[in-house]
């Protein structure tokens, strides 16, 4: 998944959107309505305009704002949808790292780690764990959710392809396809480069990604998640467009619905994402060759170390294990 990049390009807004107010901060959240202006170039709006539909099922207001790279903005929201047990990926990157290094892990990094539920597992599991993110909304979630638990794990709001530990960890993890978020071949090499400076000697990084049967070069698919938690119901649908997936670039730009519907009433939040797709694990052994500090390790095809990659029904995810090489 993938933090918005790329603008919305359009003449005009979309004919469903009606009664156009001028009015600075929602009415329910009460935080500042996000500018219109580089979503739809060419299109004058008001300062912190907001547009608002009378179409809710149930009745209710339905709040649309057409946001730019705001969709981690909603960190609240986002840990509503995703908040899930992980122990099995947490046990997973420990076997791994026993299996191919002799020794057990006993430091680690996660980027992108939004609300940090692997580094907040990592730490009840004993280990010395570092949560990474751009977004210090997210890493405000992670914090309260470590504290909650009384363990402890450190935060760095920082950028994946640029970043200095205070001491080099034994691994490197990048859950939940966090690393589509790097749409260009300078940023993955720079992403790689970054991770390895901070690795020790031998180190490994560990890369979760769809599996390729689920994202077709001709067909990107449709994902949907949603959860409840206090009265408050969240959907997430990636994307609602039909995005096609440049061939040059392996690129694909997305837009997402962000449903939140509670009190009676529904908001519903637009972004637009730009990702890297990749298909095959093979892209990966060629960006860890191009960045001259990793070497391919193994491919896992899900969180157990007997799964190989495969197109079997009990293979679904890809997951690739680079070893540093200097």
């Amino acid at each position: 998944m993938a933090c918005g990049i790329t603008p919305r390009h359009a003449t005009s807004p979309p004919p469903c959107l009606q009664n156009i107010t001028d009015s600075p901060t929602s009415p329910r959240l009460g935080s500042p309505a996000v500018s219109l202006a580089r979503a739809w170039p060419g299109v004058v709006f008001p300062t912190e305009t907001r547009f608002q539909l009378n179409s809710a099922p149930d009745g209710g207001k339905v709040l649309l704002t057409m946001a730019y790279n705001s969709l981690y903005d909603k960190s609240q929201y986002y840990d509503i949808v995703f908040e899930r047990d992980v122990s099995q990926e947490i046990n997973f990157v420990r076997q791994v790292f026993a299996h191919h290094m002799g020794r057990p892990l006993e430091s680690v990094l996660e980027l992108a780690c939004g609300p940090g539920y692997h580094t907040v597992a990592f730490a009840e599991a004993g280990l010395r764990a570092i949560g990474l993110d751009l977004q210090s909304e997210m890493l405000n979630v992670a914090r309260d959710k470590a504290g909650s638990r009384g363990v402890e794990a450190s935060w760095l709001e920082a950028d994946m392809t640029d970043f200095s530990l205070e001491e080099p960890v034994d691994a490197v993890v990048s859950m939940f396809d966090g690393i589509t978020v790097l749409p260009t071949l300078d940023l993955l090499i720079a992403n790689f480069q970054a991770v390895a400076r901070n690795l020790k000697p031998g180190g490994l990084y560990i890369l979760d990604h769809m599996h390729p049967r689920d994202q077709s070069p001709a067909d990107y698919g449709t994902l949907y998640w949603s959860g409840e938690r206090d009265g408050v119901f969240v959907e997430l649908i990636w994307p609602v467009n039909r995005p096609e997936i440049d061939l040059q670039t392996s690129t694909i730009t997305v837009e997402v619905e962000l449903r939140v519907t509670k009190n009676g009433a529904q908001e519903v939040y637009r972004d637009t994402a730009t990702e890297r797709v990749f298909i095959l694990p093979q892209e990966f052994e060629m960006l860890a060759r191009l960045s001259g500090v990793f070497r391919p390790l193994a491919y896992y095809g899900n969180f157990l170390l007997d799964q190989p990659l495969d197109f079997s029904a009990r293979s679904t995810q890809m997951i690739i294990v680079l070893q540093k090489t200097s």
